[in-house]
């Protein structure tokens, strides 16, 4: 998805939408992607891994990808999906130490990668993302580093080490780029978002383990919106944290769901689920519970894995692109309350 970026921006609102899946259907969504106004969800646990395939509307159009381990194409521990402009799905596989690729419709192009620490060695890769020239980037969670790739599988570089000073990773997860190939990395273990310049200067972290705004516990994948703003999966708090390009934090999600065309389907043909709904609280039924992966369409609609609740939720952002003169020069003091 690609925008012209404003020279800034009235965030006007973010409200809820809707939500696809249900459990069935959509079991432990873990990473989600779109093209061609398709919705695809993979799906992990557990002795399965499968994509699943939903319209907007919530309907089922079937699944791609075999869970298994006895062929290059089969999915074993699949933790993150991406398309690139051509509509080629790419799949990081921490069970295979392999990226493999498919096409929208599940044929197998090819994969590579073998467990090691070497060049173009993974051990249990985890979050992917594409540049701005579709080279791939790939966190590789127990090597402690982040790899480059062309689209074809040659190995471009590499940087960070473990460890807890600056530039260094214990565990990475989540891997995002903003407008300029800038590269954000969620670092798992030491609860920050470390974000880098392509030619990898560190330029500034965001977060520490805790509770408060802007605070993290575990946290996992990460996106950019057109606009450079980044959003953080603050897993184990059970939401996800908006900030914009400078590392500023601006809101969070914790969830707001109603339920979706197919767990109303469910329901009013299946009458013992529907009384024990009516004996449940609603309110934390709508909550974020360990939320995963993240994508934006081009609607500029956030897409939000609810992992254990077994759907997708969507917000919409709302924005008003502003010229120079619609607002004054940057002041001092940022905190100024309008209502």
């Amino acid at each position: 998805m690609k925008t012209s970026k404003p020279y800034a921006l009235l965030r006007s609102g973010f409200p809820y939408k809707k939500s696809l899946g249900m459990r069935r259907l959509t079991n432990h969504p873990t990473s989600v992607g779109i093209y061609n106004s398709k919705i695809y969800i993979l799906c992990r646990s557990e002795g399965a891994a499968t994509i699943r395939i939903l319209t907007y509307d919530d309907e089922d159009l079937g699944t791609i990808g075999k869970y298994g381990s006895d062929s290059e194409e089969h999915l074993l521990w699949p933790n993150t999906i991406k398309f690139d402009k051509y509509g080629n799905l790419f799949i990081s596989d921490e069970g295979k130490h392999k990226i493999i690729i498919l096409s929208e419709t599940g044929k197998f192009i090819k994969s590579w990668g073998i467990k090691g620490d070497k060049e173009g060695q993974f051990n249990r890769p985890s979050g992917i993302c594409f540049t701005s020239n579709g080279n791939l980037i790939v966190s590789d969670t127990l090597n402690h580093r982040i790899q480059e790739y062309t689209p074809d599988g040659n190995f471009v570089r590499q940087f960070g080490k473990n460890g807890t000073n600056k530039g260094h990773f214990n565990m990475p997860w989540g891997v995002a780029t903003d407008s300029k190939d800038n590269i954000y990395v969620s670092d798992w273990k030491t609860n920050r978002i470390q974000k880098f310049s392509y030619s990898n200067d560190y330029l500034f972290s965001i977060g520490k383990k805790g509770t408060n705004n802007g605070y993290f516990n575990q946290p996992t994948y990460l996106e950019v919106d057109p606009h450079d703003d980044l959003y953080v999966s603050d897993t184990f708090n059970n939401r996800v944290q908006q900030f914009n390009e400078n590392g500023m934090y601006l809101d969070k999600f914790t969830g707001n769901s109603s339920l979706s065309k197919s767990g109303i389907d469910y329901l009013l043909s299946n009458a013992y689920p529907m009384r024990l709904r009516e004996m449940t609280s609603l309110e934390e039924q709508k909550l974020l519970r360990k939320p995963r992966g993240l994508t934006f369409d081009n609607d500029l609609n956030l897409f939000i894995c609810d992992y254990w609740s077994y759907r997708v939720q969507i917000y919409e952002k709302q924005t008003i692109p502003l010229k120079e003169s619609d607002i004054s020069p940057p002041i001092r003091s940022s905190s100024l309350l309008v209502t």
